[in-house]
């Protein structure tokens, strides 16, 4: 990845994003002409009046397990749903709730975190499909405009 001051080292964490600012000339201009000949008129005005756009990549992540022995991973650190699904929050609090409900069925936590985890890991991988489909559309190649 290129950034407006030349190829990005591969051991900063700025490899998969670009800050504001530091797009490239060729590459900010080839976002606004996209804006300018796909988006509704609302984020055409929105790409327009950015100053200075930036590029962040979309990344997902899942795990296999949410629980080992007395250990649980909860919100983010299992499952990181895409933004477009606004439902990192939600996910969290899911997480948690569901296991207070759990640790008061089962005192014993392993125990407790194994009645836990399937459903949690079904609900992660879930948003991650819906994720993956949202984005999948809001990615699609539309034709050119035929002139009016």
């Amino acid at each position: 990845m290129t950034n407006g001051t030349g190829p990005l080292p591969l051991t900063t964490v700025m490899s998969s994003s670009a800050a504001p600012g530091l797009l490239s000339a060729a590459s900010e201009t080839d976002l606004r002409e996209a804006a300018a000949r796909h988006l509704p008129p609302a984020y055409r005005a929105l790409v327009a009046a950015t100053r200075a756009p930036f590029l962040q990549t979309i990344q997902d992540l899942s795990v296999r397990r949410m629980a080992v022995g007395r250990i649980a991973l909860v919100g983010d650190a299992a499952f990181i749903p895409r933004p477009h699904t606004a439902a990192s929050t939600a996910k969290a609090a899911s997480n948690a709730l569901a296991l207070v409900d759990a640790l008061k069925r089962e005192t014993d936590i392993p125990a407790a975190l194994r009645a836990w985890e399937p459903d949690q890991i079904q609900f992660g991988l879930h948003l991650r499909r819906q994720g993956k489909l949202m984005g999948d559309q809001s990615q699609k190649r539309y034709p050119e405009p035929r002139p009016a």
